[in-house]
């Protein structure tokens, strides 16, 4: 297996045990339980951005001398690397490159990452706001509803606005500040209401992903998708043979042009280093090049 250093938070791992006569050195990281074998040279030798040679495996911590206090006796991710191999591979990168943050992020933990408790307490607690503001914007027309349908509702009277707006029987050079934020406000209300009905592709919006919630949701999301996620040095690497400055830029007006859709690994601390790609799509973009 290859692993790509992309700075996983080595400052982690303490050295616990050195075998002198084989040269092996063991650190292990106190949260998640991770423990890193290195073969032949130390683990402040890796640089950010190496390539390495590795294999990943389970380990109970029953050899307790191996792991951090606390936790002996429960099951670690264990890696361990044979060989470095450098900044820039001579060799094809494929589908047995894995990053090295997120192996660590998928090591067992003493306490879960999301508390879902928590999450479902705030989500009912947010539902019934919301249901209760729903229940405002159409009050009247679940009280007292027309035959016709023409009855009062604070959200018939909000489209009627809107289409006045559309129709140019409002002048946006003499509309006020105030109105204009409002204006602002409703479209945004009208648009979360009934966007679900009609698009599939209405976008989740930025702070609601922002939340607890949101952020799980998105784990989710990048986990589904994460074994075909490579980093955009990895694409720019697979598509023009090298991820110097220049060809990185080319990577990002793939993305601007909408031929690669870009994901944050939410597992990644280091937000420069989080942004990530499909290697589905870089391949496709290798075929119609006839690369």
């Amino acid at each position: 297996m290859l692993i790509h250093n992309n700075d996983a938070s080595l400052a982690l791992f303490k050295l616990t045990q050195t075998d002198e006569t084989r040269k092996r050195f063991y650190y292990a990281s106190q949260e998640p339980r991770v423990i890193i074998r290195c073969d032949g040279f130390v683990l402040s030798e890796i640089r950010d951005g190496e390539y390495l040679d590795a294999s990943v495996g389970w380990d109970e911590g029953e050899h307790t001398a191996y792991v951090l206090p606390g936790n002996e006796n429960k099951r670690h991710t264990k890696i361990t690397f044979h060989k470095r191999l450098g900044l820039k591979p001579s060799f094809a990168i494929d589908d047995k490159l894995q990053p090295l943050s997120a192996i660590i992020a998928t090591a067992p933990r003493n306490a879960a990452r999301f508390d879902a408790d928590k999450i479902a307490q705030d989500v009912v607690a947010a539902l019934r706001s919301h249901i209760y503001q729903l229940g405002c914007r159409l009050d009247a027309a679940v009280i007292n509803p027309s035959a016709d349908g023409s009855g009062f509702c604070p959200v018939r009277e909000e489209i009627k606005d809107l289409c006045r707006i559309a129709n140019g029987e409002v002048d946006r050079k003499t509309a006020s500040g105030e109105f204009v934020a409002d204006t602002t406000q409703l479209i945004q209300d009208i648009a979360e209401l009934v966007a679900g009905w009609w698009s599939a592709e209405y976008d989740v919006p930025r702070a609601w992903r922002d939340t607890e919630l949101g952020r799980a949701w998105d784990a989710v999301r990048y986990w589904l998708l994460s074994d075909d996620m490579i980093s955009l040095s990895d694409a720019a690497r697979m598509l023009y043979g090298s991820a110097d400055a220049a060809e990185l830029n080319k990577v990002d007006r793939a993305i601007k042009r909408g031929d690669l859709v870009e994901y944050t690994d939410p597992n990644e601390p280091n937000s420069q280093r989080a942004r990530r790609v499909l290697k589905s799509q870089v391949k496709k973009i290798m075929r119609k090049r006839g690369t």
